[in-house]
């Protein structure tokens, strides 16, 4: 099951990453997406044991939920779909609580909050607030990538980590500004 998450979530990432080019190279941007998604797919099928591909999941393995729903969200767009915008607060608290769970995890903090993510407890909590807060915000990717992200933590898939199943700041953030943050200041 880790391979498949493994085979989704790369396919789209490298479509995600493609899509920008690809747009600019054909007209249609519904082409353009059709196209990202093709070569991802491809790549990761048939290209898979190469060098590339194996320092692309050494890098970012695992690529969290929300990178992947967002994802294709990102990729949804020239067919129509809208979202509700962060707004720039929403982007700076995740920018910060992903530092902070960097440092701590590395050891450069005293307190070690990327432990959390292994413990049951903490887990629940943290996917009550996040579902609240998407709720309040009515964020529909959010709402949708926590019981996903708990059901792939549940069984072990990808990661047996909660924060690496949810976030991953390297890459979510990009995701956010492709989005759209709003305009407003809190």
């Amino acid at each position: 099951m880790t391979e498949l998450w493994t085979l989704i979530s790369f396919s789209l990432f490298i479509a995600v990453v493609l899509y920008p080019l690809l747009s600019r190279l054909i007209p249609s941007p519904r082409h353009a997406v059709m196209t990202a998604m093709v070569v991802g797919i491809v790549d990761n099928v048939l290209l898979r044991g190469t060098s590339f591909n194996l320092m692309l999941v050494a890098i970012l393995e695992p690529l969290p939920v929300t990178m992947v729903v967002y994802g294709a969200a990102y990729l949804a767009r020239p067919f129509g779909l809208t979202l509700q915008p962060w707004l720039k607060t929403e982007l700076v608290i995740t920018i910060l609580a992903g530092l902070l769970l960097m440092l701590s995890g590395t050891g450069v903090l005293p307190i070690d909050i990327y432990r959390y993510g292994y413990e049951p407890q903490p887990v629940a909590i943290m996917a009550v607030c996040l579902a609240l807060l998407a709720l309040w915000r009515i964020h529909v990717l959010l709402s949708l990538s926590v019981p996903l992200a708990l059901t792939l933590w549940l069984f072990d898939i990808a990661s047996s980590n909660f924060f690496d199943q949810v976030f991953h700041v390297l890459w979510f953030v990009p995701l956010l500004y492709r989005l759209g943050v709003s305009n407003s200041s809190n």
